[in-house]
């Protein structure tokens, strides 16, 4: 099939009334959109229509490039074709399955070439997951569109094609229930419909539902697109070089969102990496015994920075060298101790002008007692004294009224300068100690005090993330406070000397960073 040139506008082949092909199609959408059409996408719609045949393909793509958008438009481009046809989609979560209705719904809609396919007077119906566009009486009984999650019941469907997008998560492949969820439901998708296309990128490793798919490319098309490949001298192809280039690459592996390096070979490289198999690799951490000195600096200093001190320690040449804090804070997962068998922990982290993360203590706090959480505040205030720590963040999700009592606390001993931030955690524990923890960990950026690693959390990052899947029995509290804290120390500004992947501006002081923030 040949290859459309995206500058060309295919207005008049659209004008003369053909059905187009759909990487015409695709560019009509993106002049609708007022937006140009990238090589990516058209890669994709060229190779999508030409396998369009095939019993059973798979687009595996780096993520965050669109994947689940191009299909929706694939699957309007089908019912422009033929709007008698009938698709299903398939989906990990009920979330996505209604997120993938409504980028149909909303293509149909407003594509030039596909707005007759609405049907007038159906408001409700048409809102819904599964729905009908306008058609042929009595030529297909099935819906045009029915957007399904894994778990939903898919027994007596049927479809011309179903498009199962994501359906591999780390979530549903790290248990065996959800292992063997997945092999049941895929099982009986070649009943459902004579074709099937899989989109997504790997979760399980070695155990990847989509590996042996590329492994038998006599009965299987597939397309793969990482993030970037190397050319024969070295150097980088990027798939995406528009949005997802050498700047993207650079913020997700060594900026301050940054993602493990074995995330990074699963999700943008799609390599099988085996994510669960070690745990946190504390091994790669730069120890260090000394200790927080805090600065004693002019008011302009102290007066804009929360907490502005110094660790010491030694370079890989056992050259001594000192860290300067730009933040420091103490969080706190708290839990009552009451029957639950967790801890309630409390953990001081910091980060240093140069981008280091520092795990420096972790602590486990005393029960409630008949006064309640008095125990465990008066504690955590003594740390926070102990440590000179100025901010205290509390997870908030069991019990809101938390930052108030310490700040009442506060008040009573006569502090002044404890700032106190409750937070509603909505983010999964695996993914805040993967974005926040591990990302520092694998980028070599992370200091873990010696007396960090006699306590549990040494044993709780070894066992992630099995001690993650719910309904088990490992603990992974004091994990989960440091992984808290880490997440939300302050983004540094601009400024920052780094390393390597931020400018540098070494002539510019902590406290004038904090004031141009």
């Amino acid at each position: 099939m040949r290859k459309p040139n995206p500058r060309k506008s295919p207005r008049k082949q659209v004008l003369a009334g053909e059905k187009v092909d759909f990487p015409t199609f695709l560019i009509v959408w993106n002049e609708h959109l007022g937006q140009t059409t990238p090589d990516l996408h058209l890669r994709m719609a060229v190779w999508l229509e030409a396998t369009d045949g095939r019993p059973t393909r798979l687009l595996m793509c780096f993520r965050e490039a669109a994947k689940s958008w191009i299909i929706s438009l694939f699957v309007v481009w089908k019912l422009y074709r033929d709007p008698n046809q009938s698709f299903i989609m398939l989906s990990s979560t009920d979330k996505l399955a209604a997120k993938n209705a409504s980028f149909v719904r909303d293509m149909i809609e407003a594509h030039p070439l596909a707005r007759h396919l609405k049907p007038a007077g159906q408001t409700e119906l048409w809102q819904r997951s599964s729905f009908n566009v306008v058609r042929e009486q009595g030529k297909n009984p099935n819906f045009s569109v029915q957007a399904l999650s894994l778990k939903s019941d898919i027994t007596g469907l049927h479809a011309n094609q179903i498009f199962a997008d994501d359906l591999e998560t780390s979530e549903g492949t790290r248990t065996p229930e959800g292992r063997e969820l997945l092999k049941s439901r895929r099982g009986k998708l070649r009943f459902i419909a004579p074709r099937i296309t899989y989109i997504g990128t790997p979760h399980a490793g070695a155990i990847s539902m989509y590996k042996p798919m590329l492994e038998d490319p006599e009965h299987i098309d597939s397309m793969v697109i990482p993030v970037y490949e190397e050319n024969g001298e070295g150097a980088r192809v990027y798939a995406w070089p528009e949005e997802r280039g050498e700047e993207y690459v650079n913020m997700i592996t060594t900026g301050a969102e940054a993602i493990s390096q074995g995330e990074f070979d699963s999700q943008m490289m799609l390599k099988f990496v085996d994510l669960e198999a070690y745990g946190l690799q504390l091994d790669i951490a730069h120890p260090y015994s000394s200790e927080i000195i805090h600065a004693t600096r002019t008011h302009e200093w102290t007066r804009v920075v929360t907490a502005l001190a110094t660790i010491s320690d030694v370079d890989a040449e056992g050259k001594p060298i000192k860290h300067d804090l730009v933040d420091l804070l103490l969080s706190w997962d708290p839990a009552s101790a009451s029957g639950t068998g967790d801890d309630s922990v409390a953990s001081v982290c910091g980060r240093s002008r140069d981008d280091r993360t520092f795990v420096h203590h972790v602590a486990k706090l005393p029960p409630n007692s008949k006064e309640g959480w008095k125990p465990q505040i008066d504690r955590l205030l003594d740390i926070a004294i102990e440590y000179g720590v100025r901010r205290i963040v509390v997870e908030t999700n069991n019990n809101p009224a938390l930052p108030a009592e310490i700040r009442m606390a506060i008040e009573r001993k006569g502090l002044t300068n404890i700032k106190v931030v409750g937070i509603h955690n909505t983010i999964p524990k695996e993914q805040r100690v993967r974005s926040g923890l591990e990302a520092s960990l694998s980028r070599g950026r992370c200091h873990i005090h010696a007396s960090v690693m006699e306590t549990k959390f040494a044993e709780q990052a070894r066992d992630f993330p099995h001690n993650m899947v719910r309904g088990t029995k490992r603990k992974n509290d004091w994990l989960d406070s440091v992984a808290f804290g880490v997440l939300h120390l302050r983004k540094l500004p601009p400024g920052v000397v780094v390393e390597s992947g931020f400018r540098s501006r070494p002539q510019v002081r902590s406290y004038e960073l904090q004031m141009n923030r």
